[in-house]
């Protein structure tokens, strides 16, 4: 009688041993990890050469141990050869040079979290004790490493953060996919030109953080597979290790990581084997999720990440967070401006992505088979799920910016795998080349699309890094080093924007940079920073640590849109009306200190940038001060500032004795005829200089200087005549042409510059290509603290549903009900009313409707009188 073979036993002694080596190394490292979290002994010499020794003694014992295993008897990729790999390799770095990196340098500095690029460091203890994330950092730290004091190095390492994810991802795919060569390499380009996350060009507060640890978990996820097939120990361990590297950058990873595990399915031919790897990366997502929940109760439950999900995103609503998330494939083709200005980029990116996908189907001899349509379709499925599942830390924040990095790869997959189920349609003759075609003309629109919208938000931002280096450089040119215990107040042109940004991180900018902290007034709340008391400036964002400064202890700028910094020596009275002190304390000059001037660390002018020129800029130490325009550009390219007269500049004499000043000066038009004398004052009131006008060309002069102080010179001008006058203005040019214009100083609401908004507004609306607020009644405008004597109001409105047929009347009110102007409004008009009487500084007022308060109709519940476009005191 014939025996039959008794099935074998799945619980061997061989797996025991593996599963206890696997639960030996976790333990290992929960010993820094978790049980020894922020002790003095992690620090000591012992430990930081004892673990990585006992680390590797307990690998090769744990490899010895298992000893020589044959690889798994399923399909594997065929081989590359070296050359094959590195031209692939340059051929995405070359795709990612003119998709990433050239766009990068064209925008990339956004105002938020950039603090983080100074303090950089590899391991940080306050992130971990702050969030939990302490490789947050390591990122900027290999930046610095590459260009310690200038700012390429941060975009050198996103632009290697891009190509790494997309030839890591291709790796993940070729080994899931093996007979399929084309869809890896499209996965991998489509990674690398992936534009789902809005925020994937501000690197130093987004990019970096999320695609650091997503360039590790793809490399654990390949090292995975790899090590599965070939059942390699070594690399088992390693995938491990990228994997935790991965989950202490962010624990947006833990869904994601957690149903990665799944991917070794292919290789359960040995239900052991399949276990085993199966063990070891749960058990290292277990590991390290132990680790942030520890974190999470030391705290009690108020931290970053739990104060997110209950932040002022309101109800989340899962259908419609996911079809936001899902929208993000339309970015590939999301195209604005002047689409033919970037053909070349494009057709180079389409040439570089074809012999790549060319390369692939001819790495071997046997010609590809190719997955069907079915595996083509899980396959979009499979990365779909992913997709979700790298998203889904960030249901909770309805929009794409910051929160899509993590479900990028997912989505490459998704959509390269999409493309080429729409390919498989194609005769089987053409079906490759079509496909490729088809690939390439996606890479090339999408490249054309990566550059219009950096463009567009270049255009559109009020925050640069150029902006930035300029106000630093200004400061740090007029005084080299500031009195210790002092700080810096930055005083808005009145409805700006900010050209630094808001929020804390200026504040500490500043402190590392200029050795003192900043403050921001007069601005937006997003932007302000510090709020005008009795005493001195008060802190009014919660991170802002540097606390309180009397007025003896400011130096106070004032900040114009295009960056331009000037000296206030006298603080403006609407601004320190509530502190009657601080006109007396406030002396600045005794807080600036000459110097010679040494480059600022980071904050320096990119090797591609040509900077924000100014009409002194070819002068070191001179600073504008009062009686200074706004630059323009004409339209020949020559840069020019007007200036009133007796406008000031300030010196650093940086230990010389006389400053060589190049001037061209010239009046507008009308005047160019008139003779004028132009002179230079020094701050004793000795004239230094004197030129004839009008006079060509441009004019040398040699202004005397004490090395051992600031001094400040005043520009006056008069007519020779007698009689005669001088113009109210004369222009200052910059030698030679300027080949870029300048952002225009923009509207960032329905007010002009120098108007500010008060209370009772409407939020801010756009409809049908135009910009307004709604009011029901008492909308409070007021003039900026910069302003003079305003005597009109401009207003450009229109008459809402509660008007009624008739109109109403529109009465401008003092704050005490007097009437300044009134007007009868009946549909849209554009208004000119002559104020009864000048408005002050930061004197409010009120538009006030006498009738109207009918109800809207359609359901809306707002009472909507009239309808504000522009509105402008002047």
């Amino acid at each position: 009688m014939e025996r039959v073979a008794e099935p074998s036993k799945f619980f061997t002694r061989k797996l025991a041993l593996d599963l206890g080596m696997v639960l030996l190394l976790l333990v290992w490292f929960a010993l820094p990890l978790i049980f020894l979290r922020h002790s003095p002994i992690l620090m000591g010499w012992p430990w930081m050469i004892g673990f990585p020794v006992g680390t590797l003694a307990l690998l090769v014992l744990w490899n010895r141990m298992a000893g020589k295993e044959e690889s798994l008897t399923v399909a594997a990729p065929e081989p590359w050869h070296a050359w094959r790999w590195v031209l692939t390799i340059l051929l995405l770095a070359g795709v990612t040079v003119v998709t990433f990196f050239i766009p990068l340098t064209i925008h990339f500095w956004g105002g938020g979290d950039e603090i983080q690029m100074l303090r950089s460091e590899v391991w940080s203890s306050g992130f971990d004790k702050g969030l939990s994330r302490p490789l947050n950092m390591i990122y900027y730290w290999l930046g610095r490493q590459l260009t310690p004091d200038r700012i390429e190095g941060q975009l050198i390492v996103a632009s290697l953060l891009c190509l790494a994810n997309g030839v890591f991802l291709m790796g993940v795919v070729r080994e899931l996919l093996p007979k399929d060569r084309i869809l890896p390499v499209a996965a991998g380009v489509m990674m690398v030109l992936n534009r789902g996350d809005l925020s994937r060009f501000m690197i130093m507060w987004t990019t970096s953080l999320y695609w650091g640890p997503l360039c590790f978990i793809l490399l654990a996820t390949w090292l995975f597979l790899v090590s599965s097939r070939r059942r390699s120990r070594v690399l088992l361990f390693a995938a491990c290790f990228s994997l935790g590297v991965a989950l202490l950058g962010t624990e947006g990873l833990f869904p994601l990581a957690g149903v990665l595990s799944f991917l070794v399915y292919r290789y359960w031919q040995d239900r052991r084997h399949g276990f085993l790897w199966f063990f070891a990366w749960n058990g290292t997502v277990a590991l390290f999720a132990s680790r942030f929940v520890q974190f999470l109760l030391s705290k009690g439950g108020d931290v970053y990440q739990l104060r997110q999900t209950k932040g002022s995103h309101g109800h989340i609503d899962i259908a419609t967070a996911i079809k936001v998330h899902l929208t993000a494939f339309l970015e590939y083709f999301n195209l604005r401006g002047a689409l033919w200005e970037y053909w070349p980029a494009a057709a180079g990116v389409s040439v570089m992505v074809l012999l790549v996908l060319w390369l692939a189907p001819r790495l071997a001899t046997a010609e590809p088979t190719g997955p069907s349509r079915k595996a083509l379709l899980f396959a979009a499925l499979a990365a779909g799920g992913a997709m979700i599942f790298g998203f889904l830390p960030f249901l909770h924040i309805p929009h794409l910016f910051r929160t899509h990095f993590l479900a990028s790869a997912g989505e490459s997959v998704c959509f390269a795998a999409l493309v080429c189920l729409a390919g498989s349609f194609l005769p089987v003759r053409w079906r490759g080349a079509g496909t490729s075609l088809l690939i390439a003309g996606i890479a090339g629109v999408t490249s054309i699309a990566t550059f219009t919208s950096q463009q567009y938000e270049r255009r559109i931002s009020s925050i640069t890094f150029e902006k930035v280096t300029s106000v630093f450089e200004q400061i740090h040119s007029l005084s080299p080093r500031l009195e210790p215990g002092s700080a810096v107040l930055f005083v808005l042109d009145d409805g700006i924007s900010s050209p630094l940004g808001g929020l804390y991180h200026m504040n500490r900018v500043s402190e590392l940079v200029l050795g003192a902290p900043s403050y921001i007034v007069n601005g937006s709340s997003t932007e302000v920073t510090g709020k005008i008391g009795p005493k001195g400036i008060i802190p009014t964002h919660e991170f802002i640590v540097s606390g309180e400064y009397g007025y003896e202890n400011l130096v106070a700028f004032r900040l114009s849109y295009d960056g331009t910094t000037r000296l206030i020596t006298e603080l403006p009275p609407a601004l320190i009306a509530e502190a009657p002190d601080a006109a007396r304390l406030y002396r600045p000059l005794n807080l600036l200190h000459p110097g010679v001037i040494n480059p600022l660390p980071i904050f320096r002018l990119p090797k591609w940038s040509d900077g924000t020129p100014d009409v002194f800029d070819f002068t070191p130490g001179v600073l504008l001060g009062e009686r200074w325009g706004e630059r323009r550009i004409s339209k020949n390219e020559r840069l020019s500032r007007e200036f009133q007269n007796d406008a000031t500049i300030w010196v650093n004499p940086a230990g010389r004795t006389s400053l060589d000043l190049s001037l061209s000066i010239k009046p507008d038009s009308d005047y160019e005829k008139l003779a004028m004398d132009f002179s230079i004052h020094n701050d004793q009131g000795a004239e230094v200089a004197k030129i004839r006008l009008p006079k060509e060309g441009r004019t040398q002069v040699k202004l005397p200087l004490d090395p051992q102080r600031l001094q400040s010179f005043r520009f006056h001008f008069a007519a020779v005549e007698p009689g005669a006058t001088a113009p109210p203005v004369l222009k200052a040019y910059r030698a030679g042409t300027v080949k870029r214009a300048f952002p225009a100083r923009k509207r960032s609401d329905v007010t002009e510059p120098g108007t500010v908004l008060g209370e009772n507004w409407h939020p801010l609306e756009r409809y049908d290509g135009k910009t307004f607020r709604w009011v029901t009644n008492d909308a409070e405008i007021k003039p900026g603290i910069w302003s003079t004597s305003v005597e009109t109001l401009r207003l450009t409105v229109e008459c809402g549903p509660g008007a009624g047929e008739d109109g109403a009347t529109l009465e401008v009110r003092a704050k005490d009900g007097e009437v300044l102007a009134s007007t009868h409004i009946h549909t849209y008009a554009e208004l000119q009313l002559k104020l009864s009487r000048p408005l002050l500084p930061n004197e409010v007022c009120q538009l006030h409707v006498e009738g109207g308060g009918l109800p809207s109709p359609r359901g809306e519940p707002r009472i909507l009188n009239f309808r504000v476009f522009t509105c402008s005191l002047e």
